[in-house]
């Protein structure tokens, strides 16, 4: 397997692997993703991703084919008056092809994303996982991590809500 930083020359590449990402997100959690023809993401937004010193995206290969992906975010939040200033990568995405799962390659693409951070100076990793994508959460926690923030959602409807 080779990991590779991607560069705008990969935005297909990249593209075709975030759409099969989408789609399962859909799959996740329907009642937020929808299902879309449109590219995964624009060229814009692709930029986003791998333009700076704080952004990329690692593509993983076997042989010639595409399979997996990891965006990631080197992040600062500076101290001020109320919060202690902390510095981690946020891990956005780590997704593998469902053809090539339970073969190593998200662990080998998360070694990538461990070095990586250790490499800048990082020694916090984040992510953010649906609450209903018990797999991943699985996985995750099998490499260590726990959960520090939860967030929560109630739904309001008008017979909840009293005039003012």
């Amino acid at each position: 397997m080779k990991i590779v930083e991607a560069t705008y020359q990969d935005f297909e590449v990249a593209n075709f692997l975030f759409k099969e990402l989408d789609e399962y997100h859909v799959k996740v959690d329907p009642g937020r993703i929808r299902s879309h023809d449109d590219l995964a993401r624009t060229e814009d937004e692709y930029k986003r991703y791998i333009e700076g010193d704080s952004n990329t995206v690692f593509l993983s290969y076997i042989g010639q084919n595409s399979v997996a992906l990891a965006n990631v975010t080197h992040q600062v939040i500076k101290r001020d008056r109320y919060r202690v200033g902390r510095e981690f990568v946020l891990l956005d995405n780590l997704f593998v092809s469902e053809q090539y799962r339970r073969q190593g390659v998200a662990s080998a693409l998360f070694k990538h994303v461990q070095n990586w951070s250790l490499s800048r100076g990082v020694r916090n990793l984040e992510i953010q996982v649906y609450a209903n994508n018990i797999a991943a959460q699985e996985f995750y926690k099998s490499l260590g991590f726990s959960t520090y923030f939860v967030r929560m959602e109630m739904q309001l409807n008008a017979y909840q809500t009293q005039p003012a």
